[in-house]
């Protein structure tokens, strides 16, 4: 595998750049947002089926089931909520968005990517 070189301003050719990562930070925290109310949503409509069968094991059985099932089921949402929404905001950075900031000029422009040759072989 080929080393990249560093990234450099396009302006002053400071190597001194910064990534800003404005859509990965924003569409991350709509992620959690919505993984998080889908997750305590299914979560409670979980601990509705769990109360109910936790009845044969007596009150105690479905009060912890309802509440496990409530509270996994709203982690685990706002994980793949948050996980999902991080990576559709990585890719809009670098796709769409002036991510980089020179450090020492304060220009911003995208991450300019190298392009490939068809046919061409990193054997």
């Amino acid at each position: 595998m080929p080393l990249s070189s560093p990234t450099l301003c396009p302006v002053c050719l400071s190597p001194r750049i910064t990534s800003r990562n404005w859509a990965r930070k924003t569409a991350g925290a709509i992620g959690c947002a919505a993984g998080a109310t889908g997750g305590f949503v299914g979560a409670l409509r979980g601990a509705q089926i769990g109360i109910a069968s936790g009845l044969i094991t007596g009150p105690v059985g479905s009060s912890v089931g309802g509440i496990a099932g409530a509270v996994l089921g709203g982690l685990a949402g706002t994980a793949i909520g948050c996980e999902v929404g991080t990576s559709v905001g990585r890719t809009i950075d670098s796709l769409m968005l002036d991510n980089l900031k020179c450090l020492e000029c304060g220009h911003s422009f995208a991450q300019s990517t190298p392009q490939s040759s068809f046919g061409s072989s990193d054997d």
